[in-house]
């Protein structure tokens, strides 16, 4: 079989997808899921490439830390281009006007974005198995994402695609932590912006933004499959519970780097 597949071939697999998932807008953005789908892949390849020329810390670190780098360098770029996209739609009239089925193009290409990178988060989680929580984050937000195609949703998926902003500054942390600035004047002042920006993009704003979608669910309930109100409304529990849950194992972890433990072990007292 030739390759690149032909165009043909291209466009029955899309099809055969769409029809096979009850998701009609999905035939058109299969291409650009696939090809989203091979750049972050081969993000994770050119970071392994390019990071040992960015930090010599890179080369000394163990094979499984190395991974973890790459990875969350795959992250960065997901969360800064959804974020970036995200804002591009928020105030399409299409998706304000209707919350629960309106669509827009530019709202398929966000979600095709969002889609290849959770596919790809899924592969990863599950061929370097660590955590139960990342595994079904991954997994809950492919579903999610998928089923914008129908449509459904979309509106909210721009907003909730917006808690990705806090991952930039995560990744950061991290990376300071794996290069020997922990507890660092730099690692405080992008703990102090990551706090923030999760507090208020996923807390506050996500907070307010649970409680529009419980509203426009409770409005349409009888319009959509049980399966799908399930889906999302479980979905969007559980992951307002990992926020709640990541939240509160931040500021224990950046109590530990930048108070003193005498001064916490008198606290707990």
């Amino acid at each position: 079989m030739a390759w690149p597949p032909s165009a043909t071939l291209m466009d029955k697999f899309a099809d055969w997808a769409g029809s096979t998932l009850h998701l009609p807008y999905l035939p058109a953005y299969v291409p650009v899921i696939l090809r989203a789908f091979i750049a972050f892949n081969f993000s994770n390849i050119l970071s392994s490439m390019l990071s040992p020329y960015v930090s010599k810390t890179y080369a000394t670190l163990p094979k499984k830390t190395r991974h973890a780098w790459d990875v969350r360098f795959t992250s960065l770029v997901h969360a800064i281009l959804v974020v970036y996209l995200a804002w591009r739609t928020m105030d399409k009239p299409a998706l304000v006007q209707d919350r629960a089925f309106g669509w827009d193009p530019e709202s398929g290409t966000m979600a095709s974005i969002a889609v290849a990178c959770f596919l790809w988060d899924v592969i990863e989680s599950v061929t370097n198995f660590e955590n139960i929580g990342f595994l079904l984050h991954a997994c809950s937000c492919l579903g999610i994402f998928l089923c914008t195609f129908r449509p459904f949703l979309n509106y909210y998926a721009a907003r909730f695609l917006l808690w990705e902003t806090s991952t930039i500054f995560l990744n950061i942390h991290w990376w300071l932590d794996k290069t020997g600035q922990t507890g660092t004047t730099f690692q405080l002042v992008n703990g102090v912006i990551l706090m923030t920006a999760f507090f208020c993009v996923r807390l506050m704003f996500g907070g307010y933004q649970s409680t529009q979608f419980w509203h426009t669910m409770g409005e349409i309930r009888d319009k959509v499959p049980m399966p799908l109100l399930i889906l999302y409304t479980v979905g969007n529990v559980f992951l307002q519970g990992l926020n709640w849950y990541w939240f509160y194992k931040m500021i224990a972890a950046l109590r530990k780097r930048f108070v003193p433990a005498n001064v916490i072990e008198q606290k707990t007292k």
